[in-house]
């Protein structure tokens, strides 16, 4: 049962309270408490998925993992898909609406191959304040190239205004989130 769970470590307690508190009652009637919110300050006992990178603003699910505890996943992820086969390791997810702490994102930038534009995307994401955590290069062909970078941002509307910001470079062809990192 749910109780047993927590005590092999299958399930962590404050998720066990809001099923119990929930009554369990089936998921087409699902009251709105049912919903966990998500904080960012949850400590071990939640994380983060590397597939999806979720941020604050996106629409995300938790998935009850007996390795990783609740599992944080964009809504739309493939791998959640997968999971949905185990509807009862899901549980309903939102963010609340005060996160302090940045999380990891990747980008996918298409350039121009023309020498000093990776220098170009460094010096204008450090002058809005942002590290590069990780970058590679991928040539697309003669004329274009792809920089997948990762970044740390605090969420979904300040990851728009960096894309936005990066789209201004001249010889930035396309700047697009990356499902994976």
């Amino acid at each position: 049962s749910l109780l047993i769970d927590v005590a092999l470590g299958n399930t962590l307690p404050h998720i066990a309270v809001k099923h119990l508190v929930g009554g369990g009652v089936d998921s087409s009637q699902k009251p709105k408490g049912a919903t966990l919110g998500i904080r960012g300050t949850e400590g071990f006992g939640v994380a983060y998925a590397k597939c999806c990178c979720p941020l604050p603003g996106d629409s995300i699910e938790g998935y009850l993992s007996q390795e990783k505890g609740l599992v944080v996943h964009r809504d739309n992820c493939r791998n959640l898909m997968e999971l949905k086969e185990q509807p009862e390791r899901l549980m309903s997810l939102q963010w609340e609406d005060e996160v302090d702490r940045t999380y990891p994102v990747g980008l996918r930038i298409e350039v121009e191959n023309k020498r000093g534009m990776i220098a170009v995307l460094a010096t204008r994401l450090s002058s809005i304040g942002l590290n590069i955590e990780r970058i590679a290069t991928q040539n697309k062909d003669v004329q274009f190239t792809f920089v997948d970078l990762e970044l740390q941002v605090s969420s979904r509307i300040h990851l728009a205004k960096v894309m936005k910001r990066l789209r201004t470079v001249e010889g930035v062809r396309k700047v697009t989130r990356s499902a994976r990192r």
